[in-house]
């Protein structure tokens, strides 16, 4: 999961770091603490890993509220094959 600090902005990290991702989601790093999930940082911006409370498919439905609508990336470019 990658969050938007100072230098990355949402537009930035589609570019650099999820073109060749087609969709991506949003959610705000409270409501995500609001509905039990802790986040922790991996040390490498703008990087951090969301730990979920437990493995099951309420906590699975409950993440994908949380995160809400997908969208299209505007920066996807498809991998080139070698």
């Amino acid at each position: 999961m990658d969050v938007t600090i100072a230098g990355w902005d949402i537009e930035r990290i589609l570019a650099r770091r999820l073109d060749t991702r087609r969709k991506y989601a949003t959610a705000r790093a409270g409501a995500l603490l609001d509905a039990g999930f802790d986040l922790m940082p991996t040390f490498t911006a703008p990087h951090y890993s969301l730990l979920l409370p437990s493995y099951t498919s309420e906590v699975a439905r409950q993440l994908v509220e949380v995160f809400g609508r997908v969208k299209d990336n505007p920066h996807y470019q498809p991998r080139r094959k070698s």
